[in-house]
């Protein structure tokens, strides 16, 4: 029967609870994982994941606009709009619109702004306030099936495996489907003495 020891991973990518939200999405970005524990010592205290990080960013209060001052509305020079009718509608639009892009910063310079605002949010908190606390843990010698169950009812894409109070691995979604995938987790029919016959996990 195949156990959770089997699959699951053991290096392990880990943040502390004093890591900022910027560390902590670095630290999952350059790995490619969607979640970590939260680990002080070799006391674990909860889990963090990109889900945690993207609700905390999306509480944040909406960037201010800038303000625009208004458009100068004292008459223009009549020299501005010579000529026909036609050329002095197409001259009056240029002129407002170069009016418009002179006083509206342009979509590079919003996101530069957007850049900064939300960074120093993120340095300015850490994992400790946002992560999740309540651990949901299996052991080592647990069936794959029974764990995966485990995380299908409780809607979980990882769950740490523990060993006692010791963390020794952990086990998400993408170690189960790998299994899955490599016709490790199979279901086999046994046959024993007296006819007896029985469905068992490898």
């Amino acid at each position: 029967m195949l156990q959770v020891r089997d699959v699951m991973t053991r290096d392990v990518i880990t943040v502390s609870p004093e890591h900022t939200l910027r560390e902590a999405m670095d630290i999952l970005s350059r790995h490619h994982v969607s979640g970590a524990p939260v680990v002080r010592g070799h006391e674990v205290l909860g889990v963090v994941s990109g889900t945690d990080l993207m609700e905390f960013a999306a509480a944040l209060p909406p960037l201010a606009e800038p303000e625009v001052e208004p458009l100068d509305t004292e008459p223009a020079d009549d020299a501005l709009f010579e000529g026909s009718d036609d050329e002095t509608e197409a001259q009056s639009a240029s002129w407002f619109l170069a009016r418009w892009r002179d006083e509206r910063p342009d979509a590079n310079e919003r996101i530069v702004d957007a850049g900064e605002s939300t960074w120093t949010a993120l340095d300015e908190h850490t994992v400790s306030e946002v992560m999740t606390r309540g651990v949901v843990s299996v052991r080592p010698a647990v069936s794959l099936a029974a764990a995966a169950d485990l995380m299908r009812r409780k809607r979980l894409h990882r769950v740490l495996v523990m060993d006692g109070e010791q963390l020794v691995g952990i086990l998400s979604t993408t170690d189960v489907v790998a299994a899955v995938a490599d016709g490790r987790l199979t279901r086999t029919r046994w046959v024993f003495s007296g006819g007896v016959e029985r469905d068992m996990d490898d």
